[in-house]
């Protein structure tokens, strides 16, 4: 008999050797990698979902501001260089407030 490596992280799984790599394949405790683009976390199998819902940095979601699709990653960038819809003050000098980024280009043509 043999028992299950993860016993450590609350698997109480003992079979026969032959089983064991069936049992690997399933069992709910294993360390498994998230399978998102850019990420680079092990979870417990049993914790994946819930990782890739709420933390992972490839989770896609929608911009706060334009409702633009993005990787979680990427949400940084996206705010400070592409968002369109991230109210700036006019580089111009102006004097406009609260322009929105897709406002700024048509602000310096006036």
């Amino acid at each position: 008999m043999v028992m299950c490596r993860e016993v450590d992280g609350g698997c109480e799984w003992k079979g026969r050797i032959k089983q064991y790599e069936d049992h690997c394949n399933v069992c709910p405790f294993m360390m498994v990698p998230c399978p998102a683009l850019g990420c680079m976390t092990s979870v417990p199998r049993n914790q994946l979902s819930q990782h890739q819902e709420s933390v992972c940095v490839g989770r896609k979601l929608a911009c706060s501001f334009c409702n633009g699709k993005l990787r979680a990653a990427n949400r940084d960038q996206h705010l400070r260089d592409t968002c369109p819809k991230v109210q700036l003050v006019c580089p111009n000098q102006c004097g406009a407030v609260d322009l929105l980024r897709d406002q700024v280009r048509f602000n310096s043509v006036l």
